[in-house]
């Protein structure tokens, strides 16, 4: 008799469902610090690797150095003690991209932080640079935590130095913010006719959208005007003493 074999077929039992745990999306900075910090990592951590590459560029950028200190920058810092074991990122154009990655991130906690004041003003001024490209730079005053606060926020680009130009930047860049218009209370200029204008100045054009707005005329630029105007007035006060002083030695000079 043959023997026959039977299979029991086990029943298959459901593997338990992991749980996924979401992971934090790094913010831009971050992200890009930390692929830096896995490039340098030789003998250093990868935490040692981004604050050595950050310090250094956040140093050539709040002190307004110029781009290619870096390297003389990076060669103080190690003779310092600052252990770093490679070259990579310490070149011109690195450290400007780095610099832009930072601003961007300081940039978009400002404008967080003015979308949600209750009240903000501006302060701009325009001015032409070399190549004839004409900027504006602005400024934006609001209030964090019931304290006020004062941000340089950015350097548009403008494609004229009109007044309809200049408001359709400004409006432009807030609302590409999500900033709430109507909250913009004040602003300053140097009170030229074209910020300050009566009819179509900037502060007239951005009353549309900020009917509350009231324009400040800077006092440096009024104090500027001032000392201009006094200068032609001294020149003409001393003027007429000069003049007056010579017609009185004319009608009493008595010939021997």
């Amino acid at each position: 008799t043959s023997s026959k074999t039977s299979v029991v077929e086990k029943p298959v039992v459901p593997a338990k469902k992991r749980k996924i745990k979401k992971k934090s999306t790094p913010k831009p900075v971050e992200k890009k610090f930390e692929i830096v910090a896995r490039e340098l990592e030789v003998t250093v951590s990868p935490a040692a690797c981004t604050a050595f590459v950050y310090s250094t560029v956040r140093f050539i950028g709040s002190n307004l150095l110029v781009i290619w200190k870096i390297e003389i920058t990076v060669e103080k810092k190690v003779k310092n003690g600052a252990v770093i074991t490679s070259k990579l990122y310490q070149e011109n154009n690195a450290c400007s991209e780095f610099i832009q990655i930072i601003s961007d991130s300081i940039e978009q906690e400002v404008m967080s932080d003015v979308k949600l004041s209750p009240a903000g003003g501006i302060m701009i001024d325009e001015s032409t640079d070399l190549a004839t490209q004409k900027h504006l730079i602005l400024y934006l005053s609001y209030l964090k935590a019931g304290e006020l606060k004062i941000s340089y926020t950015k350097l548009l680009n403008l494609s004229s130095g009109t007044a309809v130009s200049i408001t359709a930047h400004i409006i432009a860049y807030l609302k590409s913010f999500g900033v709430d218009l109507s909250k913009i209370f004040g602003m300053g200029s140097d009170g030229a006719s074209v910020m300050i204008g009566k009819h179509g100045g900037v502060s007239q054009l951005l009353k549309d959208t900020s009917p509350h707005l009231v324009e400040v005329h800077c006092v440096a630029h009024r104090l500027a005007l001032a000392c201009v105007e006094q200068k032609k007035f001294r020149t003409l006060f001393l003027e007429s003493i000069v003049s007056t002083v010579f017609v009185l030695q004319t009608f009493t000079y008595k010939p021997c």
